[in-house]
């Protein structure tokens, strides 16, 4: 399928000056609120806990926010070990020092900068790990070509990114928009498939990829416009604001309209079901070796329960 003609894929935040003072305004005024409901507390707890982190280990967290994932990792490399936490938004950045410094970790390193531009040393780290953000960034080849530079062979890259059918109203915008010739950018890793290419094409071994459902609810049909005002005024969703008025008006009536056809007697099921997905950087192989490809736990198998089977049964395939 060949790519519209308005590709909307946020990543390397720099490459769009516009779009990074966009997302950090965005995400300054969540800051306060960003760690409230179940979704970011139990997608980051599933991300930390299958990257398999260990006791004297050195971990970059891309996009640290309020420290969810950072200061788990802290407590878990210990006092030999080093997280640095790296952000865009000065707001998320001062909620996350204030938590470090109410648990008084002294092994946690924040920087307020961009993924791709920050002063980070080659080969420095055992681990990066990148949640609920990957989808954010103008460029995610080049962002993950820059992990890879970063890790130390052997070295795991983890990050997520929202399945295709992830929410009721993610999963209807997406295909209406891209009928007007718009790809939105949280779907541009909306299969497992892509996020293997993703990882391949930077470099990396596919450690794993699973998918489950991080939170589940049921959305009243009331809640229809609040849903529709709550993407259209997300960043990812900026190029839809490009479309003349009467187009946007149709789109929003169509939006409407598709969510209402997927309500039944209770309401309209809405699950957050993400990607979480992990690449090793290759050692280097002696003469006649190949590279492992492990995943980073052996418990990898505590995740394929039923919420992973439940949102696999879900998933849209592959385009």
């Amino acid at each position: 399928m060949p790519a519209p003609p308005h590709d909307s894929w946020p990543g390397r935040m720099n490459d769009n000056s516009d779009l990074a003072a966009e997302v950090a305004a965005y995400f300054d005024r969540r800051s306060a609120t960003y760690d409230a409901g179940d979704f970011h507390p139990r997608l980051t707890a599933r991300l930390i806990e299958a990257a398999g982190i260990k006791a004297g280990q050195t971990v970059l967290d891309v996009a640290t926010g309020t420290g969810l994932v950072a200061i788990e990792a802290a407590r878990r490399v210990g006092a030999s070990g080093r997280v640095i936490g790296l952000d865009i938004s000065p707001g998320m950045l001062a909620q996350a020092r204030r938590k470090i410094d109410d648990l008084a970790l002294p092994n946690i390193e924040l920087r307020e900068g961009d993924a791709c531009t920050a002063d980070l040393p080659p080969g420095g780290f055992d681990h990066i790990l990148c949640s609920a953000a990957l989808v954010f960034m103008t460029d995610i080849p080049a962002v993950l070509r820059g992990w890879h530079r970063f890790l130390k062979p052997g070295g795991y890259v983890g990050f997520d990114a929202p399945a295709g059918n992830s929410t009721a109203a993610g999963a209807t915008l997406a295909p209406l928009a891209f009928s007007h010739g718009i790809s939105l950018g949280y779907a541009r890793l909306r299969t497992r498939e892509a996020c293997r290419e993703a990882l391949a094409d930077a470099g990396f071994e596919v450690a794993h990829i699973h998918t489950e459902i991080i939170t589940q609810r049921i959305m009243p049909l009331s809640e229809i416009d609040a849903a529709w005002a709550g993407i259209i005024n997300h960043p990812l969703s900026r190029p839809l604001l490009d479309l003349p008025p009467d187009t946007l008006a149709r789109l929003r009536d169509d939006f409407r309209a598709k969510i209402a056809s997927l309500a039944t007697p209770e309401g309209i099921v809405d699950r957050n079901i993400m990607h979480i997905a992990f690449g090793r950087k290759p050692r280097p192989c002696a003469l006649g070796e190949a590279g492992t490809g492990r995943a980073p736990i052996a418990s990898l198998a505590s995740f394929r329960g039923r919420a992973q089977d439940e949102a696999v049964q879900h998933e849209e395939p592959p385009r």
